[in-house]
C-alpha cells in the first residue's frame, strides 16, 4: 500500500525531529524457531563533510577560518532526489561540525544544493549522481562557495 508522503517516516523525521538524519533499521523480529519473521530492509549510506565559505566579505586567505555556525548550514540546504532529479527523497541534516550521514535504500540518486531566496551558494561538487548499494557507504564531501568577496 502506498501511503501519502505525510505519513512517510523519513519525511516526518526530517521535518519534526532536530538532528535526525538516519532512519536506523530495526532488527527483524524472530520467531520461536529462530528464523526471521521479516527480512531486514537493506540500506546503504551517504556520508561526508560540508564546508562553507567565505563567511564574511574580504576574508583573507592567510586568515584562520572561523567555525561555521549551525544556522549557516541550514541556510544552504542539501537535498536528495530520485535519479531523474525531479522527486525529492530526503534532506541532508548537517551536524554542527559539518559532517552528515544518511541511510538510503539501494538505488541511484541526485544530490543537489537547494536554491533559497537571495542566498545563491554554489558548489562545484553538486549536483552529483550517486549510486547507493546495500551495506555500503558512499562518501561525498561538499564545498559550498557563498559568493562573498
Amino acid at each position: 500500500m502506498n501511503l501519502p508522503r505525510v505519513l512517510d517516516p523519513r519525511w516526518l523525521c526530517g521535518l519534526f525531529l532536530v538532528g535526525c538524519a538516519v532512519a536506523t533499521p530495526q532488527p527483524a523480529a524472530t520467531s520461536t524457531s529462530g528464523e526471521s519473521a521479516m527480512p531486514p530492509t537493506p540500506v546503504g549510506y551517504l556520508e561526508g563533510k560540508v564546508t562553507i565559505g567565505p563567511l564574511r566579505p574580504a576574508q583573507r586567505v592567510d586568515e584562520p577560518t572561523r567555525p561555521v555556525p549551525p544556522d549557516v548550514y541550514a541556510a544552504y540546504p542539501v537535498k536528495i532526489f530520485t535519479s531523474d532529479g525531479a522527486t525529492w527523497v530526503a534532506d541532508v541534516n548537517v551536524q554542527a561540525d559539518g559532517t552528515y550521514r544518511i541511510a538510503l535504500a539501494p538505488g541511484t540518486y541526485v544530490v543537489a544544493l537547494a536554491r533559497m531566496g537571495i542566498r545563491m551558494g554554489r558548489s562545484r561538487d553538486l549536483p552529483k549522481t550517486i549510486v547507493i548499494a546495500s551495506d555500503h557507504t558512499v562518501r561525498l564531501d561538499i564545498d559550498i562557495d557563498t559568493g562573498m568577496r
